[in-house]
């Protein structure tokens, strides 16, 4: 039967307080939860390519290149679930805890840190990414007497949407190191590895065999659902301290392993009276408006890992502040994704092709407001930049059949047309796509005003 992972102990670190909130308080670039919630906070760090989203209480869950389409582990949207597709344990005196729920988590724009006691233990865990799509946990140890202990980093590999196929699965065991591959991953190939640093005493590739504590004798084959457990003795004397550094990676097909976590805040410095509205806007907004919304696309409770024609122009107004560079990018990426006709694609995702290039998969619809997003962007950017010449940067339409007299939206992955038009162009033809009133006042329509109304023009 399934063991009783105990809570650890939180342990609140000794930070200067800048400012008391809700749930904990903010100390320079750093958010401390110290106060206990039902629902969890949630936290993510990422790149362009890799990340993970973790929270107060769990490990989360990782992907590569989309946040949805290719989960390398799996989300867990379910704010009482015990955790994610991830989880971080030891064994103390034949007891099992969970190091990370009921600890004290530390959140900053670069990394997550959880302190926690259990007896007479002290750990402080460390959670970063690197520049190789690597997510690094790394654990410090101390303890106040000589001490044996077992501690297992357990995920569930999925490398796809979800574990549907998970039983189609393979794996490998190297020295250190657990090695996955699903081969009904087409779209997104390569192979997830889990590696330990230290000695390694056991290692698990069945879910039932981990959760009932069979980590010393099981026969390392998989019976009811494939996962991945690496686990590590280590015998700590008193007063002394060791680190055991657990590796989740992926290591892509044809693409080179190399992805920088950058920095999104420091260009604008805002220096205001109130200390509540300079830390969100030199810190905390800058990294939500990157990691969650451009970069991420994911959330605790939704993770689309889709570009939203209105929504990520809306998130790049807001980057301008610190990098101008990803508005001008991203402009011209939703100017390629508008129609000969002059609708948009409403959302997509980027799927990449075999030779590189990408191609939009996504749903076009007869919402009406997501066209005027873009030259109200581009004007937008206009007057903060000065950078004219971007109106005569050449951008393909998408080509597909109009939509029917009674189709309301249709899901497809368009072609590009041979002919490029100026972007100025493409603003115009957004423009001459609205119904406009004998007054010149424009209509209502599908999905208008964010969602908020539709049909009211009708």
């Amino acid at each position: 039967s399934p063991v009783n992972f105990l809570k650890a102990k939180p342990l609140p670190p000794s930070y200067k307080t800048d400012l008391s909130v809700f749930g904990g308080y903010f100390s320079a670039d750093r958010f401390v939860k110290t106060e206990h919630s039902v629902l969890p906070f949630s936290h993510i760090l990422c790149t362009e390519n890799f990340g993970t989203l973790l929270t107060d209480k769990s490990l989360g869950y990782t992907y590569a290149f989309n946040s949805r389409e290719f989960c390398l582990t799996p989300r867990f949207p379910d704010s009482m679930a015990p955790f994610g597709g991830e989880r971080l344990t030891v064994r103390v005196c034949g007891k099992f805890y969970d190091i990370i729920s009921g600890a004290t988590a530390v959140f900053s724009p670069q990394k997550a840190v959880y302190f926690c006691s259990v007896n007479d233990l002290v750990f402080r865990t460390t959670v970063f990414l690197t520049d190789s799509f690597e997510k690094i946990v790394s654990v410090d140890m101390i303890s106040a007497s000589d001490k044996g202990v077992d501690i297992a980093f357990m995920m569930l590999p999925t490398l796809s949407v979800n574990r549907n196929n998970s039983n189609k699965m393979f794996y490998k065991k190297s020295h250190k190191c657990l090695t996955f591959f699903n081969p009904l991953a087409t779209e997104f190939k390569g192979v997830l590895r889990l590696t330990a640093s230290g000695e390694e005493s056991g290692y698990c590739v069945d879910a039932a065999d981990f959760l009932c504590g069979r980590w010393d004798f099981n026969d390392h084959k998989v019976k009811s659902q494939i996962c991945g457990a690496l686990i590590n003795r280590v015998l700590l004397k008193k007063d002394s301290s060791k680190n055991v550094t657990f590796t989740l990676s992926f290591c892509p097909e044809n693409q080179k392993n190399h992805d920088t976590p950058p920095l999104y805040y420091g260009n604008f410095v805002l220096n205001s009276k109130n200390k509540e509205i300079d830390l969100m806007f030199n810190t905390w907004l800058p990294h939500q408006i990157m990691c969650s919304r451009i970069n991420g696309r994911t959330g605790f409770y939704q993770t689309s890992g889709a570009f939203g024609f209105r929504d990520q122009l809306q998130d790049c107004l807001a980057a301008v502040y610190f990098d101008r560079s990803l508005l001008r990018t991203h402009i011209l990426r939703c100017a390629a994704r508008q129609y000969r006709e002059g609708d948009v694609m409403h959302w997509w995702h980027d799927i990449q092709e075999s030779d590189g290039s990408f191609r939009p998969r996504g749903i076009r619809t007869r919402c009406s407001d997501d066209m005027l997003w873009l030259p109200f962007a581009v004007s937008y950017y206009l007057a903060r930049t000065g950078d004219y010449k971007i109106l005569d940067v050449r951008v393909p339409f998408l080509v597909s059949e109009p939509l029917g007299q009674f189709e309301n939206d249709r899901y497809e992955s368009p072609g590009y047309s041979s002919e490029k038009s100026p972007l100025y162009e493409h603003c115009v033809k957004a423009l001459s796509r609205i119904r406009l009133s004998k007054r010149g006042l424009p209509f209502i329509g599908s999905c208008d005003w964010n969602d908020g109304l539709s049909a009211v023009g009708e």
